[in-house]
């Protein structure tokens, strides 16, 4: 499982295209923002998401949303972008670990 600061910082420098343009202090930010989301991913009995079956990673990922930020998405709405967000994975060609993933949502929202 990634779930420390500094496995997920080693995973993004590994996989730098998935968080292109940002630095290190705004990924920082980021994760500090919502670090709950760990502790989603140790209820989990797979250290991967499921692209077939993104229903449980969106719902996680609005509820992130919504205890950090006031917003305008809905279920559908994330349910389309962890799809998009499964493909972006497989063109770089990053494991879709639970909780890189979630960020990566989250820092394209």
């Amino acid at each position: 499982m990634v779930c420390k600061f500094e496995e997920i910082n080693d995973f993004f420098h590994k996989y730098s295209q998935l968080l292109e343009t940002m630095e290190e202090q705004e990924f920082k930010e980021l994760f500090e923002t919502f670090p709950h989301a760990c502790k989603f991913v140790k209820t989990l009995d797979e250290d991967i998401v499921n692209c077939d079956d993104l229903e449980l990673i969106s719902q996680k990922t609005l509820e992130l949303l919504n205890n950090a930020y006031d917003h305008e998405y809905t279920k559908d709405d994330i349910l389309k972008f962890a799809g998009i967000t499964c493909k972006i994975f497989d063109i770089v060609g990053a494991p879709k670990y639970h909780v890189p993933f979630i960020l990566v949502m989250l820092s394209k929202l």
